[in-house]
């Protein structure tokens, strides 16, 4: 799922994976807690699953610059997520979390395994170069994050996986 190029400093998440394991998990939770797809609930359990994924693979990752690359043709709703409300909340979710948090994303038509290909036959150069160099925010508060987080009452983002990334942040950018 994240791809680690120590002599560029960079890391690359697979946000397409990523969003895979998120769909696994609120999948789970829907059982757990009885939720139907058309249910507001199922909406903030999805923001929940996709923003928590997010936030703990920055947690895991403090020692390299994160680089989410995502590929939005294929964040596909497949059995699990069927709806087309669903669809449109999944590309609002992700527009929604690029907007209010500090992280990286690169988008793409091609996938990452094309990329990864071209880096290990030293053709990829330009593309480690550009997203090494891409850059977040300078000045970023997480207040509107946090208003974010309270909007939808995910109050739990707020304090546990906010604050991290808070953190984070903080020490990347002193």
């Amino acid at each position: 799922m994240v791809y680690k190029y120590p002599i560029y400093n960079v890391s690359i998440c697979n946000f397409n994976e990523l969003f895979e394991f998120a769909k696994q998990q609120l999948h789970a939770q829907c059982i757990k807690y009885k939720l139907t797809k058309c249910d507001n609930d199922y909406k903030k359990m999805l923001m929940h699953c996709i923003v928590k994924a997010c936030c703990d693979v920055v947690a895991q990752h403090k020692d390299t610059k994160l680089v989410f690359f995502v590929q939005p043709s294929t964040l596909q709703c497949n059995d699990t997520l069927n709806n087309i409300k669903v669809c449109a909340w999944i590309a609002g979710i992700l527009k929604t979390i690029q907007r209010y948090l500090p992280l990286k994303w690169y988008e793409s038509s091609h996938d990452l395994d094309y990329f990864n290909g071209l880096i290990n036959q030293n053709k990829g150069i330009s593309f480690l170069h550009q997203i090494s160099n891409k850059q977040t925010k300078t000045s970023y508060t997480f207040s509107r994050a946090q208003q974010f987080a309270k909007r939808y009452n995910l109050n739990f983002l707020s304090r546990v996986c906010f604050n991290d990334l808070k953190m984070q942040y903080a020490l990347l950018n002193t």
